[in-house]
């Protein structure tokens, strides 16, 4: 199985499975200074909606997936906005989110905001079987 890792949370649940032989990890973020084998450096954006307009094309970051995927990400994280992008990208497989869902009240009103859009619109994606499964 494979795990895709996106944003900070994304990438460290990502870690935690990296000690397992049957999972490959890829690791999406744009803290990452350079991009290495399954790790993709994304250019940090000014907004959400940035990333999303601006999503990188993974093909050839992706090339090595060859079975089930595990999308991990948290919707509080701006780097969230290329989420549907990678899930259209990886969309010949069979796909399951996880989704690291933040306590809204600690967030800010622009990032519940944003957390919320992204949740809503990942059930909608699901009620529509575009992906298999979504871990809340």
């Amino acid at each position: 199985m494979n795990i895709i890792g996106l944003g900070k949370a994304g990438c460290n649940i990502a870690d935690a499975f990296a000690k397992y032989p049957q999972y490959s990890i890829f690791k999406i973020d744009d803290d990452f200074k350079s991009s290495e084998e399954r790790i993709y450096a994304i250019a940090k954006r000014g907004s959400h909606e940035e990333y999303e307009e601006k999503c990188p094309n993974f093909e050839e970051f992706f090339k090595a997936i060859d079975e089930d995927v595990l999308l991990v990400f948290s919707g509080a994280s701006t780097v969230s906005g290329c989420a549907l992008g990678l899930l259209e990208q990886i969309s010949g497989h069979s796909v399951s989110i996880l989704y690291v869902r933040p306590d809204v009240s600690l967030l800010s009103e622009t990032k519940a905001t944003q957390e919320k859009i992204v949740y809503n619109i990942l059930q909608e994606y699901a009620r529509s079987a575009v992906f298999e499964r979504m871990y809340i």
